[in-house]
């Protein structure tokens, strides 16, 4: 064989070795913008369901702060019941009996006749309030809730997400 064939026979090994590097190339590229578009496409659908998500605990979070704030209500229309559910059972106890202007104790009409000479001769009177205690407690622990509430309320609103 001639040098000139030989060397032919060279170059086209080398053009067909070229060729199908050419074509496995061609295959990769076009295989890694499939895949390029394939992520592209699924970090779109993960951004959606990212912001469905963000959405849904937003309403969670107000449905939250909107019953927390009913609840709250509606435990402050109970304890002012119960105030009020006290006042009367307190009158119902004392039903029939006189109340001494001097003292704030309660007695029947024979016993207030008797109390009041003793108790006008006393030079400091006592007027007693039943229950003060109770009822400066009950105020108190409603203060307090209402400023653990509007605390809360502060700490959920700085935990909302950000809508993108």
């Amino acid at each position: 064989m001639s040098e000139k064939k030989k060397k032919a026979i060279e170059v086209e090994k080398a053009i067909r070795i070229n060729t199908a590097n050419i074509k496995a190339a061609t295959v990769n590229a076009t295989m890694c913008e499939v895949n390029a578009k394939t992520y592209e496409n699924n970090m779109i659908e993960l951004d959606r369901l990212h912001k469905i998500k963000m959405n849904n605990i937003q309403l969670q979070i107000d449905r939250y702060i909107d019953n927390l704030k009913e609840m709250h209500k509606v435990l402050d229309d109970l304890l002012a019941e119960k105030e009020a559910l006290h006042l009367e059972l307190k009158e119902v106890f004392h039903y029939g009996e006189i109340i001494c202007e001097f003292c704030g104790k309660y007695f029947t009409s024979q016993g207030i006749s008797r109390h009041r000479q003793a108790c006008s001769s006393k030079p400091v009177n006592k007027a007693i309030v039943e229950h003060e205690a109770e009822i400066t407690e009950v105020s108190v622990d409603i203060d307090a809730r209402k400023a653990a509430l509007l605390a809360e309320i502060k700490r959920l609103e700085k935990v909302k997400p950000k809508r993108t």
